[in-house]
């Protein structure tokens, strides 16, 4: 589990579903990302990372150096 990221959502959202409509996300989506069940392209980390205020590498670590799971 992604715990900085879901500790994020809720710090600037007030919880995931929220910043999953703020996103324009599906929920579940969301859900998988935290629990790492998927990943993200490089540009919507940054997406995120923009909505949450931070910079993607904190959110993602690796992930948004090389773009790869």
């Amino acid at each position: 589990m992604n715990k900085i990221l879901k500790a994020r959502m809720i710090e600037v959202f007030g919880g995931q579903w929220r910043f999953a409509a703020a996103a324009e996300e599906h929920e579940a989506a969301v859900s998988k990302v935290v629990r790492r069940k998927i990943h993200l392209e490089p540009a919507k980390q940054q997406k995120w990372a923009a909505l949450l205020g931070t910079d993607a590498k904190r959110l993602f670590g690796k992930e948004v150096t090389n773009g790869e799971a």
